[in-house]
């Protein structure tokens, strides 16, 4: 049977194990690893998690791995589900590992860009994993404790590689998550890492007491801006911009008005906590926000946001660390959005 494995534990990649040992353990080895040991020592033992889902467990069908090395020599695809900056570093070290297969797809889920270039997490996989490889990006609106749960769900699959969908949507596709595929992968690369400010603004709306008629105007305004930003100057494709692109419309749907990491983050902030002390809560909570990420790099995609009041008052909240309230009251004010 094809080996999957899945890099990384945390929430999201939790969710994934569950969701492929409920569906395909029948037709794939699924092997699971976290560079955490008291996680893997826990998940060895007792089957359950150490953070989340802790009163549920996955069956002994799940491969465990001490190493990467014992398993990855022979996989046929890998999901990466870690944090946008750990990649660079994983990638180089498994490009390390010799192995006996040569074809690899590498499904990636991170919702961010490089937090040193600003560059798509495409070109980073394609810059430091030596193997023979195709790329598919996967994204859409799918909190991990919903596809844990199998709850209805959809996602779009991105990739050039016509062979890569089919083998990804084999492996992902189930009942209760329906996939859509694309060819434009920055695009939906660029969907992800942007809905992530996004629900981070509207987390701040809500922080500060603002009413949902509130949250959902700057919502609708802000991507738009993001639409404009991406294909002017990122050359972007307008169609994977639509209110039905999974990775677009649903995931930013879902991710500024569910229960999200970065809806949660802004919600602090906005509440009266500094930057680096929401930071640390969500840390606490053993959660990534992958939003500050893309914002601590928008000034390596453009030089000027005169023309994009929204990320120009995120950098200002965000990075600068500048009240939130007055940021937003003199968005509204200077009528530019």
């Amino acid at each position: 049977m094809p080996i999957v494995f899945i890099y990384g534990l945390g929430a999201f990649g939790y969710a994934i194990i569950k969701h492929l040992d409920r569906h395909k353990r029948s037709s794939y080895v699924i092997v699971g690893y976290d560079r955490d040991q008291e996680l893997m020592e826990s998940l060895r033992k007792k089957r359950r998690h150490l953070h989340h889902q802790t009163d549920q467990s996955i069956s002994k069908s799940i491969i465990l791995p001490e190493s990467p090395d014992e398993l990855f020599t022979t996989a046929d695809i890998l999901i990466l589900a870690v944090t946008a900056s750990s990649i660079p570093e994983i990638v180089k070290k498994l490009s390390k590992i010799k192995r006996h297969r040569k074809k690899l797809i590498v499904i990636n889920v991170a919702k961010a860009l490089d937090f040193k270039t600003g560059k798509r997490l495409e070109l980073v996989v394609k810059k430091h994993l030596k193997h023979l490889h195709s790329y598919v990006y996967f994204a859409g609106g799918t909190i991990a404790s919903d596809l844990y749960n199998s709850h209805p769900l959809g996602a779009t699959i991105a990739s050039k590689n016509i062979r890569a969908l089919d083998i990804a949507e084999d492996l992902l596709a189930s009942p209760n998550l329906r996939l859509y595929r694309t060819s434009d992968v920055s695009g939906a690369e660029y969907c992800g890492a942007f809905k992530n400010i996004i629900s981070i603004f509207a987390g701040l709306v809500s922080g500060l007491g603002w009413p949902y008629g509130s949250e959902t105007f700057f919502i609708s305004r802000f991507s738009r801006e993001v639409e404009r930003f991406v294909v002017k100057e990122l050359r972007g494709q307008l169609k994977t911009f639509s209110m039905d692109s999974q990775c677009w419309g649903n995931d930013l749907w879902m991710s500024c008005t569910g229960k999200t990491r970065n809806r949660e983050f802004g919600y602090l902030i906005g509440q009266g906590m500094t930057v680096k002390q929401a930071f640390n809560q969500m840390a606490k909570q053993h959660k990534a926000v992958e939003g500050f990420t893309s914002i601590s790099i928008l000034k390596k995609l453009c030089h000027d946001f005169s023309s994009y009041p929204f990320l120009l008052a995120m950098q200002e909240i965000i990075i600068k660390n500048k009240p939130p309230r007055k940021i937003i009251k003199s968005l509204i004010e200077s009528q530019t959005i």
